[in-house]
């Protein structure tokens, strides 16, 4: 985008959001092209693909260790790892866990 067309749109975002129109700019001018990365993402409604109380593998830097599921809250999961104390219960994500 040229700097023209970029100060034009900074001054008719001032001049809106002050709730002035500046007639002088033109709708071509205030157009900007569409960048999928750029995009808003859509929410996300979590559903547990793991029921709590269930056995499954956790992945833990690099190595898969037996544990359970102990809750689900927003798409996470708190686990316990089999054989270690509560101390090392932790909140993962679903990409960490496999039955």
């Amino acid at each position: 985008m040229q700097v023209k067309k970029r100060i034009t749109l900074f001054l008719l975002l001032i001049t809106a959001s002050l709730g002035v129109f500046s007639p002088s700019v033109s709708a071509s001018e205030t157009q900007v092209e569409a960048n999928p990365e750029l995009e808003l993402a859509t929410p996300v409604l979590y559903s547990a693909a793991y029921q709590v109380g269930e056995s499954v593998y956790i992945l833990w830097r690099g190595k898969w260790y037996p544990g359970r599921i102990l809750a689900f809250d927003g798409g996470v999961y708190y686990i316990t790892y089999d054989g270690y104390d509560s101390s090392w219960d932790e909140w993962v994500e679903p990409a960490r866990l496999s039955r």
